[in-house]
């Protein structure tokens, strides 16, 4: 008996720190992740994707209309997604309205 209360005590302990030390979804970046369209401009997208401990900032935008897409890495930097494309580009999420503010525009999370 003694035996298999050891064991539950254990396993307890285990799962907690599995469930407890998780970063938060600020440090982890899974708030990024998914798909993001601009408010103004609805053929800007946006498609966030994690990869493995980077980010792929899939891009589309139109030129006169047609619709031209570009990859860029990112990683997550200060509780903010930074694009390493020459210059650094940062990306945020505004709490209090929950959109995405990239490069001067607002996202709004597509469901």
């Amino acid at each position: 008996m003694k035996f298999f209360l050891k064991i539950v005590l254990v396993l307890g302990v285990f799962f907690n720190c599995l469930t407890g030390c998780q970063a938060p979804e600020s440090e982890s970046g899974t708030a990024f992740v998914g798909h993001w369209q601009d408010r103004e401009k609805s053929g800007n997208k946006l498609e966030i994707v994690k990869n493995d401990a980077h980010f792929i900032v899939r891009q589309t935008t139109i030129y006169c209309f047609d619709h031209c897409t570009r990859n860029y890495p990112a990683v997550m930097k200060d509780g903010t997604l930074e694009i390493r494309n020459g210059l650094p580009l940062f990306l945020t999420i505004d709490k209090q309205t929950g959109f995405l503010i990239y490069d001067g525009r607002d996202y709004q999370r597509v469901r």
